[in-house]
């Protein structure tokens, strides 16, 4: 029977619900419990709060499924309330399909309802079942007539909330929506209450828009969808407007928070038990705090202990990582994490740290001086490279005779006379000195690194399951080096972000140098037992610096107990201050000045007008007006085009080590090994190649052919048919292919018009299907074992995502730059 008078615990719901993912037990961590701790007993209350952890969507599952379940329960309570309170004697009512008359309504709320055949007593536990009936019919017999394809749904409901079986209804209306990527909304797939998936027993369904949505799962008697999902913010506000049972909002992710504000605010005005933003530890920014501040949601922290919770499994070698054995290696990690710094002694370090205030002065005084920032860059990536690539410049010149730093100093010379010209003999004399030290730090590192024999001790003891991170610019020349050096030895050498992406969890990972803040993410994500910082002394104060200023920003969101960890304050009474810190930002906030000056403001032959895009690990790329960006688009698994106009912060670009694009590099390969496919090109382009011969034959420009091919009945902009001229690949449709071989009256055209139509169609069909394969691979970590069998596409694709390049827009410069040609569309940096 329903106790009215009592509170099921949340935590006590979850552990009485038995939930398991792909087979395994899941485990309440110490902050699960903490956070359901809100929602319990007198602190229960209508919230809005936000959580930052590092558990991923786990996290999201437990917090909807307490709150769906809960949600249930209280339901069926109120619903008897509510009967109650709208129950008269006289009334006519139906119970389970029977129509009776309420004979009477006693002080304990007992319902006896007169039928033609019996009186049923109905305790008020189950005055849910009863409704009120306005109809003319007359009183029935009473036939009990239950529905058997969710006895077993019942029964599990009536075990988790200690009522009989028979109390529980079949239609609920209470509704949780959750905003969170596709892929990771499948995961739901995996989940099990008392041995049974939790699609079958609460309707789910993922929503496209607010009119269409996909069930998930079995439901015999298509209820409406309790647990829904979407991807977007803006489809959740269209639901949310349009269904009043949506209860609970759980938004997953700091992507649907950046530029939804809008929809955020009209979301807050609509009434809610409970909303929860929920976000990863290592999204975490400046940005993303000073946007939450202003949501005015109560920050719940999460708290990491520094010992492990003994009823948590545990192995270091998991196979196969998903979404509960990647949570259970995190909590363990996290509650023994270890950070170990290898100090090197080297008068280098003063030697760094010297020319580095100068570069940083210099740069202060003179930051629109474009030679001085042109040489103010150079530097300080040169001091970047010396103290984080732990191998003489001998070497690094044996491994790639074009090494870009023997160059700097002939870089810089020549640029001098141009600071001598713009600024002052004073200034002259700056720049000469730090040219001299340039010199000086070169000649010091050609035979010999201070970091190299701390290199080699660290390679003689990895182990099976450590790693060594590096920049991005470093990774090429050490793994040639370390193959050259240890020929027999496969070491693991990889970027910190490719740390952060993979699945793989390292016992521990080798950071060679100060690289950037990235470190923190790095840690954040637990992906090391330990984490080893090979730094100089300056390089040391650098990471105290910002780890200070790190630790404040998460501070609201995450009490630690860090003790173990701890690193040493730095002296404020010292010279050290932040303008000495500037190094580690400079690039991002001023190569945009420095780059888009280097060039030229006005165009000259041979320079194509761009944008200068910046992505992460200091690369960027400067992309022309008519360049088609190739996003990849993980939420349906393709990869779509986009303009540059169209780009936004976080799209992830697709770039291929090749100065073609690379959704044309495979469909060449596709045409190469296919003469079938090929075929099916060349018909598909005798339109646009048909349009080009009909131009060059009369001169005419676009806007005159627009304005002809409107009296074949179609309408299109000059710019369209600009690149219908420029580009024989685009893809035809039937009405514009039609009006060109009626302007034209070419035979050819006209006589395959059929055909060219077909292959169109058949093209556009093999593009989508080859977009989704692409991205699949790319998303698989570059691994074709997909669901596709079409063996010319998987062959075509194999090979080129071995060089594909995925990178994220961090940013977009507003102004134009005239670059050369060769400059253009590519990754550079």
């Amino acid at each position: 029977m329903i106790k009215f008078d009592s509170m099921t615990w949340p935590i006590e719901l979850l552990q009485k619900s038995e939930i398991q993912y792909n087979g395994e037990k899941v485990y309440l961590l110490d902050s699960d419990k903490e956070l359901l701790e809100l929602f319990t007993g007198s602190n229960a209350k209508k919230s809005k709060i936000i959580n930052v952890n590092p558990y991923g969507f786990l996290r999201i599952l437990l917090l909807a499924i307490f709150f769906q379940l809960n949600g249930i329960r209280e339901e069926i309570v109120k619903q008897n309330e509510e009967n109650i309170q709208h129950l008269s004697v006289g009334q006519k009512v139906k119970l389970d399909g029977s129509i009776g008359l309420v004979k009477e309504l006693n002080q304990d709320h007992r319902v006896k309802v007169k039928f033609s055949d019996m009186t049923y007593t109905l305790p008020k536990a189950l005055i849910w079942r009863i409704s009120v009936y306005n109809g003319n019919a007359k009183i029935t017999k009473y036939k009990y007539r239950p529905i058997s394809s969710i006895k077993k749904v019942r029964k599990i409901f009536s075990d988790i909330f200690n009522f009989d079986s028979i109390e529980i209804p079949a239609i609920n209306t209470y509704k949780t929506l959750i905003v969170c990527n596709k892929n990771e909304m499948n995961s739901i797939e995996d989940i099990y209450i008392k041995g049974t998936p939790l699609i079958d027993l609460i309707p789910t369904a993922y929503y496209s828009n607010v009119d269409n949505f996909k069930r998930i799962g079995r439901d015999p008697l298509q209820r409406d969808p309790l647990f829904c999902f979407t991807s977007n913010i803006e489809t959740a506000y269209e639901i949310i407007k349009a269904d009043k049972d949506i209860k609970n909002l759980i938004i997953f992710g700091k992507k649907k928070i950046l530029g939804n504000s809008v929809y955020i605010d009209e979301i807050n005005n609509h009434s809610f038990d409970n909303i929860s933003v929920i976000m990863d530890l290592k999204e975490m920014d400046f940005e993303i705090v000073s946007l939450i501040k202003t949501l005015g949601y109560e920050i719940v922290p999460e708290f990491i202990p520094n010992t492990p919770n003994d009823s948590m499994l545990f192995n270091s070698a998991v196979p196969n990582i998903n979404l509960l054995s990647e949570r259970n290696i995190i909590a363990k990690r996290l509650s023994c994490f270890e950070r170990k710094f290898i100090q090197i002694e080297s008068d280098v370090d003063k030697m760094l740290h010297s020319l580095k205030k100068k570069v940083l002065t210099l740069k202060k005084d003179f930051v629109e001086n474009i030679y001085i920032m042109d040489m103010v860059r150079k530097t300080l990536g040169l001091l970047s490279f010396l103290r984080t690539m732990p191998i003489p410049m001998k070497e690094l010149g044996d491994i790639n005779p074009e090494f870009p730093y023997y160059r700097i100093v002939n870089d810089l010379e020549s640029e001098k006379l141009n600071v001598l010209a713009t600024t002052s003999e004073e200034t002259f004399n700056t720049v000469n000195s730090i040219i001299k030290d340039i010199k000086s730090l070169l000649l010091f590192h050609n035979f010999q690194h201070p970091k190299e024999e701390t290199l080699r001790k660290i390679i003689s003891k990895l182990g099976s399951n450590d790693c060594i991170a590096v920049k991005k610019k470093n990774n090429d020349y050490l793994c040639t080096w370390i193959h050259r050096e240890y020929p027999d030895l496969n070491i693991p050498i990889k970027t910190i972000k490719q740390i952060q992406k993979e699945e793989k969890f390292y016992h521990n990972i080798y950071i060679l140098g100060w690289y950037d803040s990235d470190v923190f993410h790095l840690e954040s994500k637990t992906k090391g037992q330990c984490e080893h910082y090979v730094f100089y002394k300056d390089e040391r104060t650098s990471f105290n610096y910002y780890f200070q200023q790190f630790n404040k920003m998460i501070s609201p969101f995450v009490i630690r107990n860090d003790t173990d960890n701890k690193v040493e304050p730095i002296d404020q009474g010292s010279e050290l201050n932040d303008r000495e810190y500037e190094d580690l930002n400079f690039i991002e906030e001023n190569m945009e000045t420095s780059l888009i000056k280097s060039y030229k403001t006005k165009g000259t032959p041979g320079d194509e007008e761009s944008t200068l895009v910046f992505f992460e690990e200091d690369q960027f790329a400067f992309l022309t007006n008519g360049y088609n960006c190739r996003v990849l688009d993980r939420e349906k698994e393709t990869i779509t085009l986009k303009s540059v106009s169209e780009l936004r912060e976080n799209d992830e670009l697709v770039f291929v080590d090749t100065d073609k694009d690379v959704f044309n590099e495979v469909v060449n390969k596709m045409r190469e090994s296919s003469e079938k496919i090929n075929n099916l090109y060349v018909l598909s382009e005798l339109w646009t190649n048909t349009l080009k011969k009909y131009q060059e034959k009369y001169g005419y420009t676009e806007i005159s052919i627009a304005n002809q091919l409107k009296e074949y009945g179609i309408s299109r902009h000059p710019a369209t048919i600009l690149n219908w001229l420029k580009d024989s690949s685009v893809i035809g449709t039937g009405d514009a292919i039609e009006a060109i071989s009626r302007l034209t009256n070419d035979k050819t055209l006209v006589n395959k018009l059929t055909d060219v139509k077909k292959a169109c169609s058949q093209i556009r069909a093999l593009h989508i299907k080859l977009g989704r394969y692409l991205a699949n691979s790319i998303i698989s970590s570059y691994n074709t074992n997909g669901n596709y069998t079409d063996k010319i596409l998987k062959e075509s694709v194999e090979d080129l995502t071995k060089n594909i390049n995925i990178v994220q827009v961090q940013k977009k410069s507003s102004h134009k730059a005239y670059v050369p040609v060769l400059k253009t569309n590519k990754l550079l940096g």
